[in-house]
């Protein structure tokens, strides 16, 4: 009898070559995306004790944040509003500071505003008041720890 070639011939093994090819392709892709996320978090500096022994060291002075919100006339709005001060470095061993971001989260209003911050911007130290950008190449993340932070809710918009 005559056989086509373009029909193909049962296969007993037909099943098990489909398996062992699906295997190999969710191996493959298992391990590409292990090796795009080990790249994508290699620089990351997320879990730094230093940040976190920082932020736990930190000392809020009391009526500081209400002094700075009367002089720059703002009001209480009654809003939880939540505060967060970036620090951009180059690399996690450097001391030279490339940018200050301050992001503040409105929860009640629905808003968030991401502002920068000259590295220049004068702050209220232990030693008196210096910016960041002087006092990281000579304290490290310590001037982290000495600067006086607003308090984490600052409920207050300007005018």
């Amino acid at each position: 009898m005559y056989e086509r070639p373009d029909v193909p011939k049962d296969n007993p093994n037909r099943n098990k070559v489909a398996a062992v090819v699906l295997l190999v392709v969710a191996v493959a892709l298992a391990l590409l995306v292990s090796t795009l996320w080990r790249l994508a978090n290699s620089s990351s500096a997320l879990g730094s004790h230093e940040v976190s022994d920082a932020l736990a060291s930190a000392t809020v002075q009391e009526g500081g944040a209400q002094a700075l919100a009367d002089a720059a006339g703002a009001t209480v709005t009654g809003d939880e509003v939540e505060t967060v001060l970036f620090v951009i470095v180059p690399d996690s061993s450097s001391t030279d500071l490339s940018g200050l971001y301050v992001a503040s989260i409105d929860s009640t209003q629905g808003a968030a505003k991401l502002t920068s911050l000259a590295p220049e911007a004068q702050l209220a130290l232990d030693s008196g008041i210096a910016s960041l950008h002087e006092s990281m190449p000579r304290r490290g993340s310590e001037a982290l720890r000495a600067a006086s932070p607003l308090p984490a809710p600052c409920p207050w918009t300007t005018r």
